[in-house]
């Protein structure tokens, strides 16, 4: 009986003292293709659960109603004119840091309307693990300047001003055009990928991220291909991260009311 106890005992301090998996939702709203009322309503009812959203093309205006709407703290970008970068983290967490990078090693990242990365640093008060969360948004018209920008990216999280134990994880809309069919992206893939520093968390299913019909016959103008993604630092590696594209219903082709991005949804099991 007494080893019986014992063993109960055992089991239950396990699963008492488990840490649920930390999630984290990208999405790319749309800024001025969407309407953020009912950007807002699909992330409180039709979103599987998540812990943290980090979001990229937020009008600034709209980046308080959101954090108010779902009731956590948040912080959001001061760069890229109507189309901001924000996070927003539950009371699960306590943030230790938050920052728009603007510079790697004296270089400064692309200006203009482009934004810069954001990262926050968050400690989980269940069991005091610290990570940091980086959110993008690369540019999809100028090939030049989306390469610098994986290139400082790269930069940042194998230099001396990131510190290397720290596990992180990057996430958002990078237009790096990965094609399921070649298996490749473009140059900026590879780039940010150089020397294993970034490492790309595959979804556990390809499924298209981004409806664009430009020509407007009806069909999407990149089909098989994804523009958003999940990439870990070294430290990173040594946890149990996952992601998924979010499909709902009629999502795709989207129209004026919501996002013309499918969420990805980052499971973490440090």
């Amino acid at each position: 009986m007494r080893l019986f106890s014992l063993a109960l005992c055992a089991v239950f301090c396990v699963t008492s003292n488990a840490t649920e998996p930390i999630r984290i939702l990208s999405w790319n709203i749309q800024s001025g293709g969407s309407d953020t009322s009912v950007i807002i309503e699909q992330m409180k009812t039709q979103m599987p659960k998540y812990d943290i959203v980090a979001l990229s093309e937020v009008p600034p205006a709209d980046i308080e109603p959101i954090a108010k709407a779902l009731g956590w703290k948040h912080f959001g970008g001061t760069r890229g004119g109507e189309r901001r970068l924000m996070f927003a983290w539950s009371d699960r967490f306590a943030a230790l840091q938050s920052s728009e990078l603007q510079s790697v090693g004296g270089t400064d990242f692309p200006g203009g309307i482009n934004v810069v990365p954001l990262f926050v640093s968050l400690k989980e008060l269940n069991s005091e693990k610290s990570f940091f969360v980086v959110d993008n948004h690369f540019t999809r018209g100028n090939e030049s300047t989306r390469n610098k920008q994986a290139e400082l990216l790269r930069d940042w999280v194998s230099g001396s001003s990131h510190p290397h134990d720290a596990p992180t994880i990057a996430v958002g809309d990078y237009n790096m055009d990965y094609d399921f069919h070649t298996k490749k992206g473009n140059a900026a893939f590879d780039i940010i990928r150089k020397d294993d520093h970034w490492k790309w968390i595959e979804p556990k299913e390809l499924i298209d991220t981004n409806w664009a019909d430009t020509d407007g016959d009806g069909k999407d103008n990149f089909p098989d291909s994804m523009l958003d993604f999940v990439f870990v630092n070294k430290a990173a590696q040594a946890w149990k991260v996952s992601c998924e594209v979010v499909v709902r219903k009629g999502d795709f082709p989207d129209d004026e009311k919501t996002s013309d991005h499918r969420p990805v949804l980052i499971t973490i099991e440090p």
